[in-house]
Protein backbone atom coordinates (compact mmCIF):
# COMPACT_ATOMS: atom_id res chain seq x y z
CA UNK A 1 0.00 0.00 0.00
CA UNK A 2 2.50 2.60 -1.07
CA UNK A 3 0.51 5.77 -0.62
CA UNK A 4 3.25 8.32 -1.18
CA UNK A 5 0.76 11.18 -1.21
CA UNK A 6 0.42 10.81 2.58
CA UNK A 7 3.50 12.98 2.93
CA UNK A 8 6.18 10.64 4.22
CA UNK A 9 4.30 9.27 7.22
CA UNK A 10 5.82 6.07 8.53
CA UNK A 11 4.20 3.25 6.52
CA UNK A 12 4.11 0.83 9.42
CA UNK A 13 5.29 0.31 12.97
CA UNK A 14 8.70 -1.00 13.82
CA UNK A 15 8.05 -4.18 15.70
CA UNK A 16 8.35 -7.93 15.82
CA UNK A 17 7.77 -9.97 12.73
CA UNK A 18 5.23 -12.78 12.47
CA UNK A 19 5.54 -16.11 10.75
CA UNK A 20 3.39 -16.41 7.64
CA UNK A 21 1.53 -19.53 6.57
CA UNK A 22 4.50 -20.54 4.41
CA UNK A 23 6.87 -20.35 7.39
CA UNK A 24 8.67 -17.25 6.09
CA UNK A 25 9.08 -14.24 8.36
CA UNK A 26 6.79 -11.34 7.46
CA UNK A 27 6.00 -8.05 9.16
CA UNK A 28 2.41 -7.49 10.26
CA UNK A 29 0.65 -4.42 11.56
CA UNK A 30 -1.59 -5.44 14.46
CA UNK A 31 -3.89 -2.86 16.01
CA UNK A 32 -6.72 -2.91 18.50
CA UNK A 33 -9.59 -0.37 18.51
CA UNK A 34 -11.16 -0.13 21.99
CA UNK A 35 -13.89 2.07 23.43
CA UNK A 36 -12.82 3.13 26.93
CA UNK A 37 -16.46 3.11 28.07
CA UNK A 38 -19.77 1.72 26.87
CA UNK A 39 -21.13 5.16 25.85
CA UNK A 40 -17.80 6.57 24.69
CA UNK A 41 -17.69 8.33 21.31
CA UNK A 42 -14.09 7.45 20.62
CA UNK A 43 -11.82 4.46 20.19
CA UNK A 44 -8.30 4.16 21.57
CA UNK A 45 -6.01 2.69 18.90
CA UNK A 46 -3.14 0.61 20.28
CA UNK A 47 -0.31 -1.35 18.68
CA UNK A 48 -0.70 -4.93 19.85
CA UNK A 49 2.87 -6.08 19.16
CA UNK A 50 4.57 -3.06 20.75
CA UNK A 51 4.90 -2.39 24.45
CA UNK A 52 5.30 0.86 26.36
CA UNK A 53 7.57 1.29 29.40
CA UNK A 54 4.93 -0.27 31.69
CA UNK A 55 4.65 -3.35 29.47
CA UNK A 56 1.20 -2.49 28.09
CA UNK A 57 0.29 -2.35 24.41
CA UNK A 58 1.49 0.99 23.02
CA UNK A 59 -1.19 3.71 22.61
CA UNK A 60 -1.03 5.27 19.13
CA UNK A 61 -3.94 7.65 18.77
CA UNK A 62 -7.56 8.24 19.65
CA UNK A 63 -10.21 8.05 16.94
CA UNK A 64 -12.65 10.73 18.16
CA UNK A 65 -16.19 10.83 16.76
CA UNK A 66 -17.71 14.28 16.38
CA UNK A 67 -20.94 14.91 18.30
CA UNK A 68 -24.10 14.23 16.23
CA UNK A 69 -22.03 13.17 13.23
CA UNK A 70 -20.45 10.05 11.79
CA UNK A 71 -17.19 11.92 11.16
CA UNK A 72 -14.15 11.10 13.30
CA UNK A 73 -10.75 12.70 13.76
CA UNK A 74 -7.34 11.42 14.77
CA UNK A 75 -3.77 12.74 14.82
CA UNK A 76 -0.53 10.96 13.88
CA UNK A 77 2.95 12.46 13.80
CA UNK A 78 1.48 15.93 14.33
CA UNK A 79 -0.92 15.74 11.39
CA UNK A 80 -4.70 15.87 11.76
CA UNK A 81 -6.81 13.41 9.77
CA UNK A 82 -10.58 13.30 9.32
CA UNK A 83 -12.62 10.21 8.45
CA UNK A 84 -16.17 10.62 7.22
CA UNK A 85 -18.92 8.73 5.49
CA UNK A 86 -20.51 10.22 2.41
CA UNK A 87 -23.52 9.35 0.34
CA UNK A 88 -26.93 7.99 1.03
CA UNK A 89 -26.87 4.75 3.05
CA UNK A 90 -23.15 5.25 3.82
CA UNK A 91 -21.93 4.23 0.38
CA UNK A 92 -18.54 5.94 0.53
CA UNK A 93 -15.96 6.52 3.26
CA UNK A 94 -13.11 9.03 2.91
CA UNK A 95 -9.88 9.85 4.72
CA UNK A 96 -8.94 13.52 4.54
CA UNK A 97 -5.69 15.30 5.36
CA UNK A 98 -5.89 19.09 5.57
CA UNK A 99 -9.28 18.96 3.84
CA UNK A 100 -7.97 16.97 0.86
CA UNK A 101 -9.29 13.47 0.21
CA UNK A 102 -6.35 11.04 0.22
CA UNK A 103 -8.06 7.64 0.37
CA UNK A 104 -11.64 6.45 -0.16
CA UNK A 105 -13.61 3.24 0.23
CA UNK A 106 -16.62 2.76 -2.03
CA UNK A 107 -19.19 0.36 -0.58
CA UNK A 108 -20.83 -2.12 -2.93
CA UNK A 109 -22.94 -4.59 -0.97
CA UNK A 110 -20.71 -6.72 1.28
CA UNK A 111 -17.57 -5.32 -0.39
CA UNK A 112 -15.76 -2.00 -0.19
CA UNK A 113 -13.22 -1.12 -2.87
CA UNK A 114 -10.24 0.98 -1.75
CA UNK A 115 -9.70 3.92 -4.09
CA UNK A 116 -6.21 5.40 -3.88
CA UNK A 117 -3.29 6.45 -5.99
CA UNK A 118 -1.38 3.28 -5.09
CA UNK A 119 -2.67 1.31 -8.08
CA UNK A 120 -3.23 -1.80 -5.96
CA UNK A 121 -6.52 -3.70 -6.21
CA UNK A 122 -7.67 -3.76 -2.56
CA UNK A 123 -11.11 -4.83 -1.37
CA UNK A 124 -12.57 -4.93 2.13
CA UNK A 125 -15.08 -7.81 2.27
CA UNK A 126 -17.60 -8.19 5.08
CA UNK A 127 -17.81 -11.65 6.70
CA UNK A 128 -20.30 -12.90 9.27
CA UNK A 129 -23.75 -11.71 10.23
CA UNK A 130 -24.07 -11.33 14.00
CA UNK A 131 -20.58 -10.06 14.67
CA UNK A 132 -19.30 -8.73 11.34
CA UNK A 133 -15.64 -9.05 10.58
CA UNK A 134 -13.81 -8.06 7.44
CA UNK A 135 -11.16 -9.52 5.15
CA UNK A 136 -8.73 -7.28 3.28
CA UNK A 137 -8.19 -8.77 -0.17
CA UNK A 138 -5.51 -7.93 -2.71
CA UNK A 139 -6.10 -9.32 -6.19
CA UNK A 140 -8.66 -11.71 -4.66
CA UNK A 141 -6.33 -13.12 -1.95
CA UNK A 142 -6.76 -12.41 1.75
CA UNK A 143 -3.88 -10.28 3.04
CA UNK A 144 -5.43 -9.02 6.28
CA UNK A 145 -8.39 -9.13 8.63
CA UNK A 146 -10.37 -6.80 10.86
CA UNK A 147 -12.32 -8.86 13.42
CA UNK A 148 -14.78 -7.80 16.08
CA UNK A 149 -14.83 -9.51 19.49
CA UNK A 150 -17.15 -8.92 22.43
CA UNK A 151 -20.85 -8.11 22.56
CA UNK A 152 -21.44 -5.29 25.05
CA UNK A 153 -18.21 -3.42 24.39
CA UNK A 154 -17.01 -4.68 20.98
CA UNK A 155 -13.30 -4.47 20.23
CA UNK A 156 -11.96 -4.41 16.68
CA UNK A 157 -8.69 -6.30 16.07
CA UNK A 158 -6.80 -5.44 12.87
CA UNK A 159 -4.14 -7.72 11.39
CA UNK A 160 -2.84 -5.98 8.28
CA UNK A 161 0.20 -6.16 5.99
CA UNK A 162 3.26 -4.51 7.48
CA UNK A 163 3.47 -1.99 4.63
CA UNK A 164 0.02 -0.53 5.44
CA UNK A 165 0.42 3.18 6.23
CA UNK A 166 -0.75 3.81 9.78
CA UNK A 167 -3.31 6.50 8.75
CA UNK A 168 -4.84 4.03 6.29
CA UNK A 169 -4.98 1.32 8.97
CA UNK A 170 -6.84 3.68 11.33
CA UNK A 171 -9.15 4.67 8.46
CA UNK A 172 -9.95 1.01 7.74
CA UNK A 173 -10.83 0.55 11.41
CA UNK A 174 -13.12 3.59 11.23
CA UNK A 175 -14.85 2.25 8.11
CA UNK A 176 -15.40 -1.17 9.72
CA UNK A 177 -16.94 0.34 12.86
CA UNK A 178 -19.19 2.56 10.73
CA UNK A 179 -20.34 -0.34 8.56
CA UNK A 180 -21.04 -2.42 11.66
CA UNK A 181 -22.98 0.47 13.21
CA UNK A 182 -25.00 1.28 10.08
CA UNK A 183 -25.83 -2.39 9.50
CA UNK A 184 -27.04 -2.85 13.09
CA UNK A 185 -29.33 0.20 12.65
CA UNK A 186 -31.08 -1.44 9.69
Amino acid sequence: MDLTHLGGLAPALDGPVATGSDGAMSERLRLRFEKPGFLSRHHDVVAVDERDEAGADRFLTSLDRRPSSSAAEFALEGRAFTCRSKGVFTTRFVLELDGDEVVALRRRGARCVLESASGRDLVLRKMGLLRPSFALLEDGEEVGTLRTTGWIAPVLHADLPGDTPLPVAVFLGYACTEIRSSDSDD
